[in-house]
C-alpha cells in the first residue's frame, strides 16, 4: 500500500505554490511607499481565483479529514508562517501539550474568517495560536482592512469560545525589504489590538525571536537555502552549483520554528496554569 502524503508536506507544497517566486532574487511583496501606490480594498485577485480556491479546498479536505477524538489544548491557525510549523518540532519541543495545526499556506484574513467555524471553533481548543496578515500585505491590502478582519476573528473567538486564549503572532521578519518596511507598523497595530481585546488575547512578537540584531531582516541562520539544479548548458558554461544558491525570501527554516516553540512554551505553561486554577 502506498503511503499518503503527510499533511505537513501538503502544506509546504501549497505554501510554495501559493506564494509565488519567493525564491527569486529581489524583493517579493508590495511597495506601500511608492507615491502612486493605492492599497487594495475588497477581494485580492487570488481570493477570486477559482483554481486557487479549488486547490485550497482540496488541501483542507486532505489535511484536515482525520477525526479529532477530543479538543486539543492548542490549535495553530493562519498562513504559511503557521502552516510550516512542523508536527515533528512541536511534538518534541511542546510535548506536554496536545496541538493540532489547521493553518494553510497562502491564507489571507478573509479566507481565514470564511473557514474558522469549521477549522478552528469546532475544535474548541483552550488556546489558538494565530499567524495571519503577511499574505494580505504581500497583496497590497489596506492595513486598516486587515486590522478589521483580525478584529472580527478575535470577536468571533471571544463570543463563541469565551474561555479560549488567543496568541496573536506578528508578521515575522523576512528577506524582502518590501514586506519588512511595512510589518513593524502593522505589528504595532496588532499589539494594540491584542491589548484592546481583553485579558485572553496576547501579542507574540516574532521579530524579537527571528530578526537580525543589527538589521531589520530575518537572521541568516534561519534562512531557507535553495539549491537549484544546474542545466546541462549551465554546466557546459562552467557554472557551479554554489553559484546558484539562493534563499527563500519569505519563509524560514526549522531552526526558526524551534526557537518559536521554545519561546512559546512558557506562555502556554502560564496559560494552562491559569486555566487550572479553581474559580474563586
Amino acid at each position: 500500500m502506498k503511503k499518503s502524503i503527510l499533511p505537513g508536506a501538503l502544506l509546504y507544497l501549497f505554501a510554495a505554490c501559493t506564494t509565488p517566486y519567493t525564491h527569486l532574487r529581489g524583493a517579493p511583496g508590495t511597495d506601500y511607499f511608492r507615491p502612486e501606490f493605492a492599497c487594495k480594498k475588497g477581494a485580492l485577485p487570488k481570493e477570486q481565483d477559482a483554481l486557487y480556491l479549488l486547490m485550497r479546498e482540496k488541501l483542507r479536505t486532505a489535511a484536515f479529514r482525520a477525526p479529532v477524538s477530543e479538543s486539543p489544548f492548542m490549535v495553530i491557525a493562519g498562513e504559511s508562517t503557521a502552516a510550516l510549523f512542523d508536527e515533528r518540532i512541536y511534538k518534541k519541543e511542546l510535548s506536554e501539550f496536545t496541538i493540532l495545526n489547521r493553518a494553510i499556506g497562502g491564507e489571507t484574513t478573509p479566507l481565514l474568517l470564511s473557514a474558522m467555524d469549521q477549522d478552528i471553533i469546532a475544535l474548541r481548543p483552550k488556546v489558538i495560536f494565530i499567524s495571519i496578515g503577511g499574505n494580505d500585505i504581500m497583496g497590497g491590502r489596506c492595513l486598516s482592512e486587515i486590522r478589521e478582519n483580525v478584529r472580527l476573528f478575535l470577536f468571533k473567538v471571544r463570543t463563541q469560545l469565551p474561555e479560549t486564549h488567543v496568541i496573536l503572532a506578528g508578521v515575522p521578519p523576512v528577506l524582502s525589504w518590501k514586506v519588512n518596511s511595512v510589518t513593524p507598523y502593522f505589528n504595532a497595530m496588532m499589539a494594540d489590538l491584542a491589548k484592546e481585546s481583553g485579558p485572553k488575547v496576547e501579542y507574540f512578537d516574532l521579530w524579537q525571536i527571528l530578526a537580525d540584531p543589527d538589521r531589520p531582516v530575518l537572521q541568516q541562520r534561519f534562512a531557507v537555502l535553495i539549491h537549484p539544479q544546474l542545466t546541462f548548458m549551465q554546466r557546459m558554461m562552467g557554472n557551479k552549483e554554489q553559484d546558484l544558491i539562493e534563499y527563500d525570501r519569505i519563509h524560514f527554516n526549522e531552526y526558526g520554528y524551534i526557537e518559536i516553540a521554545r519561546h512559546l512554551k512558557p506562555v502556554l505553561t502560564r496559560i494552562r496554569e491559569s486555566q487550572e486554577k479553581p474559580a474563586k
